[in-house]
């Protein structure tokens, strides 16, 4: 009995993770949603994933928290759970670049802190350093992300840096 619904489980993260193969996503999340209650991280991953993938551009905040606590659920059933650290850190990093564009567009507005900026790319860069220490295939791949993180940060900086010299 426990075997088969074991089975059943990985059977539906198999197909779960095929269709975001595929750029299904909204199949995929009703696969993985239909399988939440396993506990099981991959379920918790793969809805994050196909969730993030699927509006990656256009999520809204709510949508961007329930993704972050998807996979965060995903990291404490499984610790070792590279893939997942990997992804929140691509979550977090998407954050960051986010509100990197909107302090860009206005850097006045007390709402673009950078503050917020910056504690989105440490996150972002944590979970990637994660990643690659748990997998070490995620080295180059990583290497690649903590660049364009670092980048943001000298961006941001430099940013800051001018927008003060303009209001002295």
């Amino acid at each position: 009995m426990i075997n088969d619904r074991l089975s059943e489980i990985n059977g539906t993260i198999g197909i779960g993770l095929a269709l975001i193969h595929a750029e299904r996503f909204d199949d995929a999340i009703s696969q993985f949603e239909s399988i939440l209650g396993s506990k099981h991280p991959d379920a918790y991953f793969g809805l994050a994933s196909a969730k993030f993938l699927k509006g990656k551009s256009n999520l809204s905040l709510s949508e961007i928290i329930e993704i972050g606590n998807h996979y965060q659920t995903a990291i404490e059933l499984k610790p070792d759970f590279a893939d997942a650290h990997y992804m929140s850190g691509l979550l977090f990093g998407h954050i960051a670049s986010r509100l990197f564009q909107k302090y860009e567009q206005d850097p006045y507005n007390k709402a673009n802190d950078p503050a917020s900026i910056k504690k989105a790319l440490r996150i972002a860069m944590h979970r990637a350093e994660m990643a690659a220490n748990l997998n070490p295939n995620y080295g180059n791949v990583v290497q690649s992300d903590l660049n364009r993180y670092n980048d943001m940060l000298v961006r941001l900086y430099i940013a800051r840096k001018e927008n003060k010299a303009k209001l002295n």
